[in-house]
């Protein structure tokens, strides 16, 4: 097993092959796919980066516009994973959390705002807003996109993709909790599930071409005005998530749907478990006192010698 981990988006990233540790070479391959990808990324979705494609999009505001590739295909996964939530996953989060304070890469700042109050984001449903027909984006009046978690899933998503298809080897990729994998191999994964260090924490088996992700309350957190809020928003109260989970886990066929799908667990909170069950997806839901729900969850490992 060859293996390397860096920092990326303020997260911690890692990949794994399954090849002899001495390939080197393979590995470096396997790095510059993945930060060909990133920065193509990164120049269209950033929203903390005000030349991005999608925020020179947000600044223009209302109107119609051609949309290279990239940003076209996160923006339909955004769409979709919306529709697939039933709304509990939204892309229209940006003003909300420009209000709540959250507006630079990596800084959470203090806002000024005073009388904090539940407003849904938008009186429009998410097609009245969104139009997007091929590459062509049509944005009502006053919708603006955050696609920074969407974005971070499709990137582990399309590195895993082509790294198994270019090298021909069975790749893991991490980036941030968006967890993919690709390739060919009869062996399965083993994702050790745990947030922070003094979380519980045990080991599921991930089949290749599968993924798992995982959404937290825990970790984006910030102080305005004497209020707590982390970055997952409610788009029913363009406020924060109640955080009634501390954590959600969710395995899928892809990492955009596991992320989709771990957010919106953290927005339904306590019907997380029973909308999980009912769809038939295998989650791990951690609540704020760290009791642990499981739905069509595999067998953890908990054999292991840490």
């Amino acid at each position: 097993m060859l293996t390397r981990n860096w920092m990326q988006w303020t997260s911690e990233c890692s990949f794994a092959l399954a090849v002899d540790r001495n390939n080197e070479s393979l590995a470096d391959s396997a790095q510059e796919i993945i930060s060909r990808i990133s920065q193509q990324v990164e120049m269209t979705c950033n929203r903390f980066d005000a030349s991005s494609e999608m925020s020179r999009i947000n600044a223009a505001g209302t109107g119609s516009y051609v949309l290279s590739s990239v940003l076209a295909d996160v923006i339909r996964e955004s769409l979709a994973a919306s529709h697939l939530t039933e709304g509990a996953f939204d892309p229209r989060v940006q003003p909300a959390l420009e209000e709540l304070g959250y507006t630079s890469h990596g800084l959470l700042v203090k806002a000024t705002h005073q009388g904090w109050k539940a407003t849904a984001i938008s009186e429009k449903t998410l097609d009245e807003s969104v139009q997007l027909t091929g590459n062509r984006l049509t944005l009502a009046e006053g919708t603006a996109l955050d696609l920074t978690a969407m974005a971070k899933a499709y990137t582990a998503d399309r590195c895993a993709r082509e790294i198994a298809q270019q090298l021909g080897v069975p790749v893991f990729i991490n980036l941030g909790g968006d967890i993919a994998t690709a390739g060919s191999s009869n062996y399965p994964w083993l994702i050790k599930i745990q947030d922070l260090d003094t979380d519980p924490c045990e080991y599921v088996e991930l089949i290749n071409n599968a993924a798992i992700a995982t959404s937290s309350t825990q970790k984006r957190r910030w102080v305005a005005d004497g209020h707590a809020w982390h970055h997952i928003i409610d788009p029913r109260t363009g406020l924060s998530a109640h955080p009634y989970l501390r954590t959600a886990s969710v395995i899928a066929g892809s990492a955009t749907v596991a992320n989709a799908l771990s957010t919106a667990a953290v927005v339904w909170g306590e019907d997380a478990a029973e909308n999980l069950e009912r769809g038939g997806y295998s989650a791990r839901l951690m609540a704020s006192s760290h009791a642990i729900t499981r739905t069509h969850w595999h067998q953890p490992v908990t054999d292991l010698v840490s």
